[in-house]
C-alpha cells in the first residue's frame, strides 16, 4: 500500500462540532467506567477476606454482616453475578464509547470500498446511520 491510501483514509478525519448525543455517550461511558471500577473493587472484597476476617464477621451482628456472610455462602453464585455484571457494563462502555467518537469524528466520512473493477464511495451515514 503507498502513501496516497492512507493520507487519502485520513482525509476524511476530522475533528466535528460535538452534538449532545455524543456528549451524552461519552459522559456515561466514563460515569460506567466507574461503575466497572466499583464492580471490581467489589470482587477484591468479597474473595480476598482471609479466614481471621471471616470469623470477624460471623462475631458481629450488624444486618450487612449477615448479608456478607449469606453472599459468601453461595461463592460461585456470586462471582459469577459479579464477573456477568461487570462483562454487560464493560460491553456498554464499548458501545457508548464507539457511538460518541464515532459521531464526533467521522460524521462526514466517506467510506471507500475497493473491487476488481475499481472503487467508489458511500457516506458514512449510508453505512453507520445518520449522526447528524
Amino acid at each position: 500500500m503507498d502513501s496516497d491510501y492512507f493520507s487519502e483514509l485520513f482525509s476524511q478525519v476530522g475533528v466535528q462540532s460535538m452534538t449532545i448525543g455524543s456528549a451524552a455517550a461519552l459522559i456515561l461511558a466514563m460515569l460506567l467506567l466507574f461503575v466497572s471500577g466499583f464492580i471490581s473493587a467489589s470482587e477484591v472484597a468479597f474473595f480476598s477476606l482471609s479466614p481471621n476476617d471471616i470469623s470477624e464477621v460471623k462475631e458481629e451482628k450488624n444486618a450487612v454482616d449477615s448479608l456478607i456472610l449469606k453472599l459468601l455462602e453461595r461463592s460461585e453464585y456470586l462471582l459469577a453475578t459479579i464477573l456477568i455484571t461487570n462483562n454487560f457494563v464493560n460491553v456498554a462502555i464499548v458501545m457508548l464509547c464507539t457511538y460518541g467518537i464515532h459521531a464526533w469524528l467521522f460524521r462526514s466520512a466517506r467510506i471507500r470500498f475497493y473491487s476488481r473493477n475499481g472503487h467508489f464511495n458511500l457516506p458514512a451515514s449510508f453505512v453507520w446511520g445518520n449522526h447528524a
